[in-house]
């Protein structure tokens, strides 16, 4: 279950965090059994830091960079991003409360990051967000490779990885 149609189907009837993370798991588990070799690369970037108003351009930003990662690895990795995850139909199913409390959406992606992700990639801005900021702080304390996107080097990022995993 490679395709990014799917995945956004695999979380549709999520109702909180912890189903979702339970699918995550599940789902990479199922990725690695099936292809050792492959890479989970999550991408983070900055989606409601610059207020309500910019959420959909910031997610759509997201968006774009995400699949210009995932058009550079399509090969050799599984790539995505919170968008992926949690568009407006599972948003619309989860319990206002808990996604209004920020503390759970710092703990889903810490435990995301731990479940298998093999490589994060942050986009421009990422600094400005506090969930990027928290992402980038677990992956540096568990020793996930940080690449850096700037928009362009989509390419690049694809080779680093390639080569950390050739030299791994």
């Amino acid at each position: 279950m490679r395709s990014i149609e799917n995945i956004q189907n695999y979380f549709l009837d999520s109702k909180s965090f912890r189903d979702i993370e339970s699918k995550v798991t599940s789902l990479f588990a199922n990725l690695k059994k099936t292809e050792p070799e492959l890479d989970i690369i999550y991408v983070a970037g900055i989606i409601s830091s610059d207020g309500k108003d910019f959420i959909q351009r910031n997610r759509q930003i997201l968006a774009n960079n995400t699949e210009k990662v995932r058009e550079a690895t399509r090969e050799t990795a599984f790539v995505f991003s919170a968008e992926d995850i949690f568009d407006d139909k599972v948003i619309a199913k989860l319990d206002p409360n808990e996604i209004s409390n920020e503390e759970n959406w710092y703990q889903f992606w810490r435990n995301v990051l731990r479940s298998g992700v093999t490589h994060i990639v942050l986009t421009p801005r990422w600094e400005e967000s506090k969930g990027a900021t928290d992402e980038f702080l677990t992956a540096n304390s568990i020793g996930l490779p940080i690449y850096y996107f700037n928009g362009i080097n989509s390419h690049e990022i694809a080779w680093l990885i390639k080569t950390s995993r050739n030299s791994g």
